[in-house]
Formats: structure tokens, sequence, C-alpha cells
């Protein structure tokens, strides 16, 4: 009886670790970006990788061509995309609301 009732505590310590230790490793993971998405285009021949960001309403903001090898898989190179990712959507916006400004500012002088 006393055996059973140790390997029934080790393998409840055992399943236990493990799911903390998969909460750990999944919370540690770098987030999407809430802002927007981007999107890679590979060339073999000559490399040349054409990367693309959009908005959350999926226009396109910042297109930019590179000519050297990209590995996504790497978390710097998401981290890298991530924050040019945001910084194009920023100005994207800040563009929108001058043009609107101006926009309304002709329509007032028209008048």
């Amino acid at each position: 009886m006393k055996i059973i009732i140790t390997c029934l505590a080790a393998l409840f310590l055992l399943t236990n670790g493990s799911a903390f230790a998969q909460q750990v490793a999944d919370s540690s993971r770098d987030k999407a970006p809430e802002k927007g998405f981007w999107v890679t285009e590979a060339e073999k021949n000559p490399a040349k990788y054409t990367l693309y960001f959009y908005n959350n309403q999926n226009v396109l903001v910042y297109k930019e061509e590179i000519g050297q090898k990209l590995n996504i898989k790497k978390t710097w190179v998401r981290k890298l995309l991530k924050e040019v990712l945001e910084q194009s959507v920023a100005i994207h916006e800040k563009k929108l609301a001058e043009s609107e400004r101006q926009t309304v500012a002709a329509r007032i002088e028209g008048q």
C-alpha cells in the first residue's frame, strides 16, 4: 500500500512539474504585434527578400527589399521586424491624421 501511495505521489509531482514548465515557456515567447502584421517574400536567385508591413485594416504601410538572407526563426529578427512594424504603423497613422486635418482646413477655406 505504501508503494502505491509513493508511486501516485511521484506521478502527481511529475505531471504538475511538466505543466508548470510549459506555462513558463509559453509566457516567455515574444508576442504577436498588436498593431498589424508583416509578411516576407523570398526569391532564391539572387537572394532577395521583400518585407511587407500591414496595419490591422490590411493596408500596406511599408515595403522594403533587402539583399541578404533573413532567418525569421531567430528571436532577434522577429523582434526587429516587430519594431519596424510598430514604427511604420505609427508613421502611417500620423500621415493619415495630417492629411485629414489638411482636408478639413481646405474645406473650411473653400466656403
